[in-house]
């Protein structure tokens, strides 16, 4: 296993961790992608091995502090040519990707703040390739499943069709990506959108007093109406 530290910053509501797969040396991409046009530091995942990367920076980085976030990921990686025209700012980030063939790709995140994050997914195939993608992305509160099937003709971001957003709730500091068999992935953008939320076991309890609540006072109203009568 391959272990790979960077510098990072403290997270907080807003901020993004971006992450571009595969591609080669100079193609580092720098643009916000489907959020933004705003420059970006983005953190880059290439090795075809099993590899840790601790501390990954995040989207506006330039301090020494340690956000504690690590990933923990193995896939396939490649290049490949894309309908992005060059003068694109986007360009460089489709033109890297990981790819699963007969197996599963994963990608593990730890060290997060409990919050709920806003997940988007880039997912293009090399040009003329009809190609479906599935990822699932699941915390420890809940699971969510992405779909993308393009031609990989696009020449610029389509919602739904090579780039997906959706909302899941961490509570215990993970998200775990799982990429399906056959499948395309340029990039990950994990973007907090709130503070820490209740842990489950308190949303239970939380659930369950209210339902006592309801109960008492329905009896209340109930013998109310008995002595009335």
């Amino acid at each position: 296993m391959t272990n790979i530290s960077s510098i990072p910053v403290f997270a907080n509501p807003g901020d993004i961790l971006n992450i571009q797969l595969g591609g080669i040396n100079s193609s580092a991409y720098t643009n916000g992608a489907a959020i933004n046009d705003n420059i970006q530091i983005w953190n880059r995942l290439r090795s075809t091995s099993l590899t840790t990367v601790n501390n990954l920076m995040y989207y506006n980085s330039g301090s020494t502090d340690k956000t504690g976030i690590s990933v923990t990921y193995h896939s396939n990686m490649g290049s490949t040519s894309t309908m992005f025209p060059s003068s694109s700012l986007d360009v460089k980030l489709m033109k890297g990707f990981a790819k699963t063939t007969d197996t599963v790709g994963f990608f593990n995140f730890s060290g997060l703040t409990n919050g709920t994050y806003n997940i988007y997914v880039y997912s293009q195939a090399a040009p003329n390739k009809l190609q479906t993608s599935h990822l699932t992305v699941t915390s420890n509160f809940e699971s969510k499943d992405f779909t993308l099937t393009n031609t990989g003709n696009d020449k610029l971001f389509i919602e739904n069709t090579n780039w997906m957003m959706k909302t899941i709730v961490v509570t215990d500091g993970t998200l775990n990506f799982s990429l399906g068999t056959d499948s395309y992935l340029n990039g990950i953008q994990i973007q907090q959108i709130t503070d820490a939320v209740p842990e489950p076991a308190n949303i239970v309890l939380i659930g369950v007093g209210g339902i006592l609540l309801f109960g008492f006072q329905k009896r209340d109203r109930n013998e109310k109406d008995i002595v009335k009568r």
